[in-house]
């Protein structure tokens, strides 16, 4: 498979992946981890979830003021990506609080309720320098 897309789903990653011969495979997997080791030959892998987290700064991702204004009265489907910090908090609270003291805003139930996977293409981005060549966000 040359091209694979990748969303979170409540039993890992579900994945649909496509080659140049119009073959096709789909599936799901536990972790993001055994997602790389599957897919790691690919030309792309395209992931629903946030990459390229700020450690701070108010400033928003460019990427997110884009797809809002590209997606104009859908814009709030694209919310803030959480900082890289509050990926480690033990709850709402306390991410919404590091987020706020980080970059000055807080954070949405919509970030907190999917951290977890956030984290998991985090730490794999973070451990796995050749998935940062492939792997890409997409909405």
């Amino acid at each position: 498979m040359k091209y694979v897309g990748v969303d979170g789903c409540p039993k890992g990653w579900f994945f649909v992946g496509l080659d140049d011969k119009d073959g096709w495979e789909v599936g799901i997997l536990e972790n993001m981890a055994a997602m790389w080791q599957q897919w790691k030959q690919a030309e792309l892998i395209l992931v629903d979830i946030p990459i390229g987290l700020r450690d701070g700064g108010q400033e928003e991702r460019q990427v997110d003021k884009a797809a809002r204004k590209l997606l104009g009265r859908r814009r709030s489907s694209v919310f803030p990506a959480p900082c890289r910090a509050a990926l480690q908090a033990a709850d709402y609270q306390e991410a919404a609080r590091i987020n706020r003291e980080a970059t000055g805003r807080g954070l949405s139930l919509q970030s907190w309720n999917i951290m977890g996977k956030i984290r998991e293409v985090d730490d794999l981005l973070q451990a796995e320098p050749d998935a940062q060549e492939v792997l890409r966000e997409a909405h």
